[in-house]
């Protein structure tokens, strides 16, 4: 009886150890979760509405945006998009069997928290959009199992962790937008050797690109703009996107860039680059996004880009080029922005004219050629063009009739301003004749300008004809000057532009319309 007494004990406490032993697991996560919505729910909250309390120690599990493992544990996180209004307590530190952790752009505020290093579990880590402020902790380096950092659009100021460079498995960093770090890129970034993409994009950086990062043979993606940096690096075999736009960059762009045969997005705006334009950016027949306008390239646009049957944006103006346009360019089917406007007051970049095949050009909403010595006539097929909104042709050296009907309805005179030698479709007589000396801004031919229309019926007489044409043409000559006088204040506006500001307040202003 005694031994059967001293069973049935055994037997009790078993049961009990068991049943408390086992719920307590599951229902630390749980406990942790609800903790986390009390301190992430601001006064002006809303949502997690089911996160509560319930009966069963799993309840957690089915919380909006949490997903478990077969132990009940959390393993996911995520809820982005929602207006909490509050901070990540230190409690984040306990989920540690995270792998995921997203709470984007859900108004959060506060510091980042330092527990969040025992998330030793964790590969994507996704803060981005909220108002963090103070520095990035150096122990998140801790983290080895890292893949995605997103800490982008938050109120993060300091210096960029160099112990970062330790994140042996990290693919993707996110930390531009909003946030305000001292100094530079730290140099040991350039041992992330499984880097795919680094956005460091708007975030104060000043200094050099670090030689090191050409050491990351798997980075595709470089987003560096809107910064005050001011050397490039060296080769970067699997680079598919760089975008520098809006800062301090001098020299030449490589030579070799677009050797690799996988460059997709080219976009140098706004810088102080020089030098010809290389001629492999298109090697591999990838590249879609050409945008090198506002700075001091010389020299002709590549042949090689007129063959370049991927390009979908062509930008290359006010640069100091010349030459002449590559005939391919207007047959790039895929195109649908090509502006080819030169520097003001700089060499022209483009002899020839406009070939009436251009309205194969079935998706080219944006065209600007103007500022160049285009001659010949505008062929009529560009009003067939549907897609074409806008289109800039002036100050060439065009002659003959405006083209009418269709989408040419929808240009305004400036479209065609600066064209001597052009006219409007109510005109009777048209010149057709290109001139001699056209390119010094002089016209030539029996009918300059409807005012001289009108000076030979009122007069009819060989005698007056002559003074009149003179007089139109040296008209004519000085509406060139006082436009060439304007060009000189815009001028000063695109080498003002050089100059980087900071970022505005509104996040969509900062993404250029491209």
């Amino acid at each position: 009886m005694r031994s059967s007494f001293i069973c049935n004990c055994l037997h009790v406490t078993l049961l009990l150890f068991l049943f408390s032993a086992c719920p307590t697991t599951h229902s630390s996560d749980y406990e942790v979760l609800l903790k986390l919505k009390s301190s992430m729910m601001g006064p002006q909250a809303s949502g997690l509405e089911d996160w509560k309390h319930y009966l069963s120690p799993t309840a957690h599990c089915s919380f909006s945006g949490v997903s478990c493992d077969h132990d009940s544990r959390v393993i996911s996180l995520n809820v982005p998009n929602i207006p909490l209004f509050g901070f990540i307590p230190s409690e984040i530190g306990l989920l540690n069997k995270l792998v995921n952790l997203t709470l984007a752009a859900d108004n959060l505020m506060g510091m980042l928290p330092m527990e969040m290093a025992n998330l030793t579990s964790l590969k994507h880590l996704c803060l981005g959009g909220n108002y963090f402020s103070g520095p990035i902790p150096d122990s998140y380096s801790e983290i080895q199992s890292l893949e995605f950092l997103g800490l982008n659009g938050n109120s993060l100021t300091g210096k960029i962790p160099a112990r970062l460079g330790r994140l042996k498995n990290l693919k993707g960093l996110f930390v531009g937008y909003f946030n305000a770090f001292k100094r530079g890129i730290p140099e040991e970034l350039g041992s992330l050797s499984s880097l795919q993409r680094l956005d460091m994009a708007s975030c104060s950086l000043t200094g050099e690109i670090p030689r090191s990062l050409s050491l990351s043979k798997n980075l595709e993606a470089l987003l560096l703009q809107i910064n005050r940096l001011t050397a490039f690096i060296g080769d970067l075999p699997n680079l598919k996107v760089f975008q520098v736009w809006e800062n301090n960059f001098k020299l030449e762009l490589p030579n070799n860039l677009g050797q690799n045969g996988k460059l997709e997005v080219l976009d140098v705006t706004s810088n102080h680059f020089s030098g010809p334009i290389p001629r492999n950016l298109c090697k591999g027949g990838q590249l879609k996004t050409l945008i090198l306008t506002e700075n001091f390239f010389f020299g002709p646009i590549p042949e090689e880009l007129g063959d370049c049957k991927s390009l979908v944006k062509v930008r290359i103006q006010k640069n100091l080029l010349n030459g002449t346009i590559p005939a391919g360019i207007f047959n790039l089917t895929l195109v649908q922005i090509i502006e080819l406007r030169p520097l003001i007051l700089a060499k022209t970049i483009s002899f020839g004219g406009i070939p009436k095949e251009i309205d194969g050009l079935k998706l080219l909403s944006v065209l600007n050629l103007s500022h160049n010595r285009l001659s010949g006539h505008i062929p009529n097929e560009i009003c067939n063009m549907s897609p074409l909104m806008t289109l800039d042709l002036s100050y060439n050296t065009f002659v003959g009739r405006i083209p009418s009907g269709g989408m040419c309805s929808l240009f305004i005179d400036s479209s065609f301003a600066g064209n001597p030698d052009l006219c409007s479709p109510s005109i009777l007589s048209c010149p057709d004749i290109i001139s001699p000396i056209q390119g010094s801004g002089q016209t030539r031919g029996k009918f300059c300008s409807p005012v001289f229309v009108v000076a030979v019926v009122v007069f009819v007489t060989v005698l007056l004809l002559v003074p009149s044409q003179s007089k139109t043409c040296e008209f004519k000559g000085g509406v060139g000057i006082i436009h060439r006088g304007k060009a000189t204040s815009e001028l000063k506006d695109v080498l003002s532009s050089f100059v980087p500001t900071r970022p505005p307040n509104n996040h969509e202003s900062l993404i250029k319309n491209k």
